[in-house]
């Protein structure tokens, strides 16, 4: 571990008489014949101090002790850069074709008419009409469906709803910087455009054929990354929604994430900036179709492994964080 480097203790442990015992997603670590000093450490691990300013706090302690714990943790992934936590959470979540709490029939209907998270309304209430708007009109109409039409796509449908979820605008120059920079059609947290989006194409829509297509926002083109149907592949890896929704889709969006790109800038908070990016998006694509008969519905109940596999994602910094299946209505 470098100086500088900022340990954050990313996993969760306990202690007991014999030592402490600390979870990570593979297996369970147990660090023997050193409470006192982990007592003393584990406060410090925040992600707020360098490991020279642990060592500074914790000047009653042997260097040389302290740093080869701190390797020893570090080496377990029990001790890791705060900036680069990303690789742990994947590796406790990549796995949702089972959730970790299933919930029955009666369970899950009281679960969703359960507004106790509101809280109580003690002040006095405001009540005004809305406005009417196109974009009013477009929010009634946004849904969720999981049937879709037979009617044909066009290649000009696919590629809009892949704009107006991730899009170029244009590129100007900043008035305060006077250097150049884009707008898309989402916003995204620095600017930084951390997704990668993949169009899973089931079924040919004129002169696009079956496969699976990367989208590069910058110029609005689709290529052509792997040739063939992959239906039966998609179902095996989607556990969100059932195998007809799979069946009569036009195809699945997957949007992948870079959350590396955000934290080199705002550190852990990429964890929420990137998931609002994702949003942002979704949100675009659910209006697009709204205005245009289309069907989707977001699905995060997939194998993150699975997926990867399929559309054949080599970058180890990208990772899959929700998939779209659209069709026509």
């Amino acid at each position: 571990m470098n100086d500088q480097d900022k340990p954050f203790l990313a996993v969760g442990g306990f202690q007991k008489a014999s030592g402490w015992v600390f979870l990570t997603p593979h297996r369970k670590s147990s660090i023997q014949g050193c409470n006192t000093l982990l007592k003393s450490l584990w406060p410090l691990c925040d992600g707020t101090n360098t490991l020279l300013e642990i060592i500074d706090k914790l000047k009653g302690i042997e260097e040389h002790s302290l740093r080869n714990l701190i390797n020893t943790l570090e080496k377990h992934q029990i001790l890791l850069d705060i900036n680069h936590v990303f690789e742990l959470h994947f590796s406790f979540t990549r796995h949702t074709n089972i959730f970790s709490r299933s919930l029955s029939q009666e369970e899950d209907l009281l679960h969703y008419y359960d507004k106790s998270h509101l809280g109580e309304c003690k002040g006095e209430l405001f009540s005004f009409p809305f406005s009417h708007s196109p974009l009013a009109e477009l929010l009634k109409k946004r849904t969720s469906t999981r049937r879709f039409s037979d009617k044909p796509i066009t290649p000009e449908t696919i590629s809009t709803l892949l704009w107006s979820m991730y899009g170029k605008i244009e590129t100007k120059i900043s008035s305060f910087s006077h250097l150049p920079y884009t707008r898309y059609t989402a916003p995204s947290a620095g600017g930084l455009y951390p997704l990668v989006m993949h169009l899973i194409l089931l079924k040919p829509c004129k002169e696009l054929k079956p496969g699976i297509y990367i989208w590069h926002k910058e110029d609005a083109t689709l290529e052509l990354h792997i040739k063939g149907t992959f239906v039966q592949e998609l179902k095996e890896v989607i556990t969100g929604v059932d195998n007809e929704c799979i069946e009569q889709s036009t195809g699945c969006i997957c949007i992948n994430a870079c959350f590396e790109r955000t934290a080199k800038k705002y550190g852990t908070h990429a964890l929420n900036l990137v998931m609002l990016d994702a949003g942002h998006a979704v949100q675009n694509a659910y209006l697009y179709c709204a205005e245009n008969d289309l069907g989707m519905v977001e699905i995060y109940g997939f194998n993150s492994d699975g997926v990867r596999k399929l559309i054949n994602q080599d970058n180890v910094d990208q990772n899959p964080v929700l998939l779209i299946s659209f069709g026509p209505l």
